[in-house]
């Protein structure tokens, strides 16, 4: 979650009189500061501390400014609370922040500042934050001070674009896991033009070209582009047997030779070697012969090891289990290889995992003698072994038709219940 950023407070100076005493002389409208000291700090200098704040050691500094030096230095986000105190003579002021810092937990990505290496948009952002590595804190703070240091670092090369801020978050956590800046308002200097694959040679050009032109033609993202690298790319060299291939994140560039004016990516891939099959082997198939596993996962040796075939052969092997009531069974496999032969022997274990029953039937959204006819018709008796294919046949062969509205979407659902090794049917029409 984002955090609001503390109040800042503000400690005053008491100042008292003796009775007698002459009044004192009038206080002067600024003062040179001399002194900042900082309490709190354990990652950060004083130096470092006063370079945030915007402050400078001589400068003339009124007592009205201290309450807006210390809301820009908690407003940069490096610190949950920050608090002063100062001492002043008849001249000059000395200065004590108290700070706590804020962890660094987010990690930033640049995803389309083409212009420059990581290292160097590090080096110039540590000119306003100190240390910065990549990580930041997860607050609004420090995204809103980021796009504004990262908007004068393109104004100082006179690159035209605004800086844009999102955050990337982990649907299924529900957290925040990047903090992503890209520039908008460049034009067709961010369009790809050209992509090369620097390392690749066991596919042809003509062939990673091909899936290259998901990424030609788009704004570049670094993004999706790392989405590409990991996806259609690692899974096309996945299917022609590369088990080890390997893409590295992507470098981008404008264009010098391509003449489009454009963005050129150069994806580094790492193939390693291709692999044809050899065997599988079985372990844990208690009900099922390997014969017959054999048989439905349709690999023979020398085939090119394809790991998409693989996974289609293995959903047929579930549906061997489906049909025999082990409606839970898993397989999962690693596989051997043999890097002087070019061989791949695959371990499969099987989970067999219980064998279920047929239990309840439920009927909903039809006429009371639909529903009457539906289970007149429905074969699986209570207590038989469930035959996960034949719902898909039941459906197929028995559409419930409306009057006057044509035949109504059916939601079919399936619910293994672990205490009698039940199923639950659901046929849900609407």
């Amino acid at each position: 979650m984002l955090r609001s950023l503390l109040a800042v407070a503000a400690l005053s100076l008491l100042i008292s009189s003796a009775p007698g005493l002459q009044a004192p002389a009038q206080t002067p409208a600024s003062f040179k500061l001399t002194k900042v000291d900082v309490v709190g700090a354990k990652r950060y200098s004083v130096a470092e501390v006063t370079q945030v704040s915007g402050l400078e050691i001589g400068q003339a500094l009124a007592v009205a400014d201290l309450e807006g030096v210390a809301r820009r230095l908690a407003s940069v986000g490096l610190f949950t609370s920050v608090k002063y105190q100062y001492v002043t003579t008849a001249t000059d002021m000395a200065l004590t922040f108290s700070i706590d810092e804020e962890a660094l937990t987010t990690p930033v990505v640049f995803d389309n500042f083409v212009w420059f290496t990581d290292d160097e948009l590090a080096g110039l952002l540590r000119q306003s934050i100190p240390q910065f590595n990549g990580l930041v804190p997860s607050n609004a703070g420090i995204s809103a001070f980021l796009s504004r240091e990262l908007e004068k670092i393109l104004a100082a090369r006179k690159i035209a674009g605004r800086v844009e801020f999102s955050l990337l978050t982990d649907r299924t956590a529900r957290t925040v896991n990047r903090f992503v800046f890209s520039v908008t308002g460049a034009g067709a200097a961010l369009s790809v033009c050209a992509v090369r694959f620097d390392g690749a040679q066991g596919l042809g050009n003509a062939v990673l070209q091909e899936v290259a032109q998901e990424l030609k033609g788009k704004a570049y993202s670094r993004s999706f582009t790392l989405a590409f690298a990991n996806g259609t790319l690692t899974q096309l060299y996945r299917r022609r047997g590369f088990l080890k291939a390997s893409v590295a994140p992507p470098n981008a560039a404008p264009d010098t030779g391509g003449g489009c004016g454009g963005v050129t990516v150069t994806l580094p891939v790492s193939e390693g070697l291709a692999y044809v099959w050899d065997h599988a082997e079985w372990t844990g198939n208690a009900t099922v012969s390997a014969k017959e596993l054999n048989v439905a996962l349709a690999m023979k040796s020398g085939d090119v090891v394809d790991l998409a075939r693989i996974e289609t052969g293995l959903g047929l092997v579930h549906e061997i289990y489906g049909k025999r009531g082990y409606v839970t069974q898993a397989v999962t496999f690693v596989p051997k290889l043999d890097d002087t032969a070019h061989k791949a022997v695959f371990e499969m274990t099987v989970t067999e995992g219980p064998q279920f029953v047929m239990g309840s039937l439920q009927i909903i959204g039809v006429t009371p003698s639909e529903e009457a006819n539906l289970r007149k018709k429905w074969r699986l008796a209570p207590g038989a072994v469930y035959d996960a294919a034949y719902l898909t046949q039941f459906i197929k062969e028995n559409p419930v038709a409306s009057a006057g509205s044509g035949v109504r979407r059916l939601v079919a659902s399936v619910l293994p219940i672990m205490a009698g090794h039940q199923v639950t049917v659901k046929l849900e029409f609407k």
